[in-house]
């Protein structure tokens, strides 16, 4: 696929009451993370050193200029909440040519957590509990600086390759607590099966309804199915939780007794009697040891020391980037965060032989975040999608499960999966060769692409699902019709190689054993 290169202008830095200008030269755009209502996420690099990638959130205000605001204080709440672990790390701001607001973050190269959970299944208990912990600590984290979340779902919180949870997109938190002065709220935002009663009804707490909302993930988690459409007086399924009619049905007998308490405290109506962090930090369920196995206890460990050393607080640093306080009070701090990368390539084209980008066994190592982030974003006032440099092309793909390899050709995989497209009610449309947009009448929507790959332990067709809209366990859904019906083409042993790879979710962790 081709792309335009981007000029804009050098970034100027302010510093000692002088300005000096930085230098230009170039990101390299490598692709498209995501979409959103105003705009796109794209994962960069640069270009002086492919193994450093950051998240590039994108928001064109040509077409969205009432955002502005909105966008500046996403960033700058993000920015209040950095050296969190389980935090989205914020990296810095800036608008680019007056037409495109840019904010920096972490980029979590593990996929997002409902990746993680199988549709009308769940997960085992003890994987459950470990990234229930991780949104539990990092929330505490939220509150305790004064700020509220207000939409935290499986899609909105990310993984690392080492399975460290990381909160994200704060386009709907706000302060609700300063000098110690707590004010109640009344914008009703959020997504509706995972927002509390009050936020439909009226004004709220702020910390009762994020707890809500944890309590909604942990269902979600344990069963693969959401407990209910909204938390309101018309929805069935949510009045006969609340006079305790229906814990013999779905979602709630697929969960265990003691982990039903703890949901009984927490999804509990009244925020006076809702379950605080505290008391769910001490619950039995959260405090239990439910593993069994040392090989997963080991990895949970070295999970839990990864999280803690880049968890840890850093020494800050600050510099402006072209925007004036009065319009952003924008700064940028250094993160930085440990591992080299081996290079890697672009994934825009679909055939792909990777023995002209290294000539050895693939390693899997995580993404760099740079050493000096103030230095990265001051000298890349250039975005450059034309000039790619070749990078490893196994490494450019988070982890998740929604792929897997077949045994025919590109074209006559994307026409397969057109037609059962087409029989199973879904809109597909082609982008490019391939490439595929498929959305339901739903409002869910997602992307297609198949790429051929030539590697030194052999050729693969894969064929990658990617969430665009919509709600994750829906699109899990689809994405398990879709293969069905692709059954037939199906490559078995192309598992075992998207492992190898990393870019599905090792078993060894998945298959966890439980009391």
């Amino acid at each position: 696929m081709a792309y335009a290169s981007t000029s804009h202008q050098a970034l100027t830095t302010k510093t000692n009451n002088a300005h000096t200008v930085a230098p230009k030269t170039t990101w390299n755009v490598v692709r498209t993370l995501g979409e959103g209502a105003f705009g796109e996420v794209k994962l960069v690099v640069d270009s002086r050193n492919v193994s450093i990638a950051v998240a590039m959130k994108c928001i064109d205000l040509q077409r969205h200029p009432h955002v502005i605001d909105a966008v500046r204080k996403e960033a700058l709440l993000q920015r209040m909440l950095r050296g969190h672990r389980n935090i989205v790390q914020y990296i810095g701001m800036r608008v680019e040519g007056g037409s495109e607001f840019q904010i920096f973050l972490e980029y979590a190269d593990g996929g997002e957590l409902f990746d993680q959970i199988e549709p009308d299944i769940g997960m085992p208990p003890a994987k459950a509990q470990f990234y229930f912990r991780q949104l539990i600590d990092g929330v505490k984290f939220i509150h305790s600086m004064g700020i509220v979340h207000r939409d935290i779902k499986p899609e909105n919180i990310l993984l690392t390759q080492n399975d460290v949870l990381k909160i994200s997109d704060f386009g709907m938190a706000t302060v609700f607590k300063h000098k110690g002065q707590e004010r109640m709220l009344n914008t009703r935002c959020g997504t509706l099966p995972y927002v509390s009663p009050q936020v439909l009804t009226g004004t709220y707490r702020a910390e009762p309804t994020d707890i809500w909302s944890c309590g909604v993930v942990l269902v979600a988690l344990l069963a693969g199915e959401l407990p209910w459409e909204s938390p309101s007086i018309g929805t069935k399924a949510y009045m006969n939780w609340k006079e305790s009619a229906n814990l013999d049905e779905h979602p709630w007998k697929k969960i265990g007794t003691v982990a039903l308490a703890l949901l009984r405290t927490i999804l509990t109506e009244e925020e006076g009697l809702r379950a605080t962090i505290e008391r769910i930090m001490n619950h039995p369920w959260f405090t239990a040891d439910f593993v069994k196995h040392k090989g997963v206890l080991s990895r949970i460990n070295s999970c839990a020391q990864y999280s803690s050393s880049n968890g840890a607080p850093v020494k800050k640093r600050r510099c402006e980037l072209g925007i004036t306080e009065d319009s952003c009070g924008q700064f940028v701090d250094s993160i930085s965060q440990p591992a080299a990368c081996v290079p890697r390539c672009s994934l825009e084209d679909t055939l792909i032989n990777a023995r002209k980008v290294v000539e050895r066994k693939v390693v899997n190592p995580a993404f760099s975040q740079p050493e000096n982030i103030e230095a990265l974003l001051l000298n890349h006032s250039q975005i450059d999608e034309s000039q790619m440099q070749c990078i490893d092309p196994l490494q450019l793909l988070v982890r998740r499960m929604t792929r897997f390899c077949v045994k025919v050709s590109v074209v006559e995989a994307m026409n397969r999966i057109v037609e059962a497209c087409e029989s199973s009610g879904f809109d597909a449309k082609k982008r490019a060769y391939n490439q595929l947009a498929v959305s339901d009448r739903r409002e869910m929507s997602f992307m297609v692409a198949i790429y051929e790959m030539v590697y030194l332990d052999g050729k693969k067709v894969m064929v990658d699902f990617r969430r665009s809209r919509g709600d994750g366990l829906e699109f899990k859904r689809a994405f398990l019709v879709l293969k069905r019906k692709l059954g037939i083409i199906v490559c078995k042993e192309g598992t075992d190689w998207l492992e190898r790879h990393g870019l599905v979710c090792s078993q060894a962790f998945t298959q966890l054993s439980v009391h």
